[in-house]
């Protein structure tokens, strides 16, 4: 399961790497900085990122975060 999820977070990076023009996101590892000092998206992106997470676990995964 762990490794589903890595997976899925890297692709959510990877998908906004194209959206953003960020070179740094397009192939993401587990020591890619996301957020803060070198990180690689701003507020704004970081909210889009946990949003495309959220529906992924969601679809792929079954794991709802936000209670229904």
């Amino acid at each position: 399961m762990q490794t589903q999820i890595q997976t899925l977070i890297l692709q959510a990076l990877e998908s906004l790497a194209d959206e953003l023009e960020n070179e740094n996101l397009k192939n993401p590892t587990l020591e890619t900085k996301i957020y803060g000092i070198e990180g690689n998206l701003d507020s704004l992106a970081l909210v889009s990122f946990i949003a495309d997470l959220e529906e992924m676990l969601a679809t792929t995964l079954n794991i709802n975060l936000v209670p229904s």
